[in-house]
């Protein structure tokens, strides 16, 4: 009579392979083993709970045994998810890395909450912000988590040293003349880039949302660009203007060809962003002149826009994708010239500010 797979789970990982886990009640609760993320057959599976099941009769199985085993954190971050878009698996390889060549030969099971602490020193001589050490950080936590989730580890460091928020404070937004200025040197490098960065304005996209875009997710028609993949985790649906629609209409029309809107060149995928920052981003900025300013600005600057519009913080959050308002603060800022302006108008309006000094007598 063949075994049975009542107990046994069928799962398909993030690199498409078929995994079985097995469900068990050990000692009155409900326990799930799949060592490193599932046996990779399902006689495996299925031998492993014979056995357990027959060590459970004679009281000689324990979980804790079936974990007593050294894991390599090695083993872990090499079985992690493997992200979709080209920007983040170029930073996902960063992290991995570095958690490769400073722990990769420790115990997963037993990792020391000193290790967090070591390694934001490591980081921070490396003279990285601690936006970008809060990633490095947060990089191996997700990759621990998951492996909690899949039974293969108990404990984890951030449990006894929990990652404290970390919030970017830069504030950047351009104004009206050093758009202008930006616009002329992206120019010199070609008009497709003055038109990206026009784009970019107008909608708000993020640099990888605006340069993978692939042609089959936009629709000029309704005036819509469809977002597989965002950093809110879900896809997305964005409302676009005419003069985006024409901006993207002639983007479309320069590389009718390629499936990308901004290919490489050999129209084989995307742009990548470190050809792109060093090629034209990097010298358009030097020629207007431009110091700590980042593609990314533009995104600020749309916001910048909506709020000085009178747009209320709904509309504006909508329009770039944030799921509540409390990010727009963020991202609306306003321009100095404006927050004058704003200033003034609410001063001349007292009856004083129309009084002027008497004449002095001679």
């Amino acid at each position: 009579m063949p075994p049975t797979t009542r107990s046994l789970t069928r799962r398909v990982n993030v690199h498409g392979e078929i995994r079985w886990h097995v469900r068990m009640v050990v000692m009155g609760k409900r326990v799930r083993f799949g060592p490193l993320g599932g046996f990779p057959t399902m006689a495996e599976a299925i031998r492993f709970r014979e056995d357990a099941k027959a060590r459970l009769r004679l009281g000689t199985f324990f979980p804790e045994q079936f974990k007593a085993t050294a894991l390599p954190l090695r083993t872990v971050l090499t079985r992690a998810d493997t992200p979709t878009t080209q920007a983040d698996r170029k930073n996902t390889r960063a992290y991995q890395t570095f958690w490769l060549d400073r722990a990769g030969h420790l115990d997963a099971k037993q990792l020391p909450a000193s290790l967090i602490d070591d390694a934001r020193a490591a980081l921070s001589a490396r003279k990285l912000s601690p936006q970008t050490i809060h990633h490095y950080l947060k990089y191996l936590r997700h990759v621990l988590n998951r492996a909690r989730r899949d039974g293969v580890i108990d404990t984890s460091p951030f449990d006894r040293a929990p990652l404290p928020a970390v919030h970017n404070l830069r504030v950047r937004a351009y104004a009206p003349q050093e758009r202008r200025k930006i616009l002329k040197g992206l120019f010199k490098q070609g008009d497709e880039w003055r038109d990206a960065a026009e784009l970019a304005g107008l909608t708000g996209l993020r640099w990888t949302e605006q340069f993978t875009l692939d042609k089959r997710h936009i629709d000029l028609k309704q005036g819509l660009i469809h977002l597989p993949s965002t950093k809110a985790g879900r896809p997305q649906i964005r409302l676009v203007s005419r003069r985006a629609r024409q901006l993207l209409a002639q983007q479309i029309a320069r590389h009718r060809n390629s499936r990308w809107l901004y290919p490489n060149q050999t129209a084989t995928g995307p742009i990548d962003y470190a050809n792109f920052r060093k090629r034209i981003w990097l010298p358009a900025c030097l020629a207007a002149g431009a110091t700590n300013a980042r593609w990314n600005d533009w995104r600020h600057t749309f916001a910048s826009d909506l709020t000085m519009a009178g747009h209320s913080d709904r509309t504006v959050a909508h329009l770039l994708g944030h799921t509540s308002t409390q990010m727009v603060a963020r991202y609306a800022h306003l321009s100095e010239p404006h927050l004058r302006e704003a200033v003034e108008a609410m001063a001349n309006k007292w009856p004083t500010s129309q009084l002027s000094k008497p004449a002095k007598k001679r």
